[in-house]
């Protein structure tokens, strides 16, 4: 044991401290929660009431994150969805079709802002750690949001570590 109570081991693993082996955050509306020890990563998405959780083998994680600034295509297909609309509106406004259905144009440009409101939030933020597996299949993305700035570089940190240990451990043994 160390003067701070915590004893060391030569896995880097069994010294990370608790709260940087676990990351929460909310995205697209789902609550994740990311957790590893010295064997697997646990991933679990929660859009209720739907709980999805997916454990991977740490060897298996690349020991390097794809640190990424595209644009989902959910994004894409809501913008598409927006300027779409957007031209109906104004097309139905301005034809004799709105006598019918006085409502449809009103309609159609509040599709038009909720898929733009939709656009927006897929694109914010711009960087994305993407963590994949060794045949390139990505197991989680994890956003660069200010908030959990501080948690996400020591969750991402400590997890690289443990990650490079465990790769190690299972090659060369």
């Amino acid at each position: 044991m160390s003067l701070d109570g915590r004893r060391h081991s030569s896995a880097m693993s069994e010294i990370v401290p608790l709260n940087a082996r676990s990351l929460s955050f909310k995205r697209d509306g789902k609550r994740c929660s990311l957790e590893f020890d010295s064997e697997y990563l646990t991933c679990s998405f929660h859009d209720w009431p739907a709980l999805h959780t997916t454990k991977t083998p740490l060897w298996r994680i690349m020991p390097d994150f794809i640190i990424d600034r595209s644009v989902p295509d959910s994004s894409r297909r809501y913008g598409r969805i927006a300027r779409y609309s957007f031209v109906a509106s104004i097309v139905v406004y301005f034809s004799d079709i709105r006598i019918h259905v006085p409502l449809l144009a009103p309609a159609l440009l509040l599709s038009a802002a909720y898929s733009m409101y939709r656009v927006f939030r897929g694109v914010s933020p711009p960087e994305k750690t993407k963590i994949v597996s060794e045949w390139g299949d990505e197991i989680v993305v994890i956003p660069h949001y200010e908030h959990i700035a501080v948690q996400r570089k020591g969750f991402e940190d400590a997890l690289l570590e443990t990650v490079r240990e465990a790769r190690h451990k299972h090659y060369d043994a």
